[in-house]
């Protein structure tokens, strides 16, 4: 089952109880200081990827990633 997240806070609740998360990032990106550089579902991914200081994003099917990046990219 899926929980849908808006924060970070509820991000890593829902993470430690290992529940999926689907994220909403109106809240989030709205209150950041240094937002996503575009609007496009790749760049919210790799904007919160980077936020969260995650190990790698995974991608599925073709996909164009913006370069320079923090974030290891990964194809699925």
């Amino acid at each position: 089952r899926c929980v849908v997240v808006a924060t970070r806070t509820e991000i890593d609740w829902a993470i430690k109880r290992g529940q999926s998360v689907v994220w909403a990032p109106s809240k989030l990106v709205l209150d950041a200081v240094d937002g996503p550089k575009g609007s496009e579902p790749v760049s919210l991914a790799l904007w919160l990827a980077e936020t969260m200081s995650a190990t790698a994003l995974i991608v599925h099917g073709e996909v164009s990633v913006p370069a320079g990046s923090r974030v290891p990219v990964r194809r699925a």
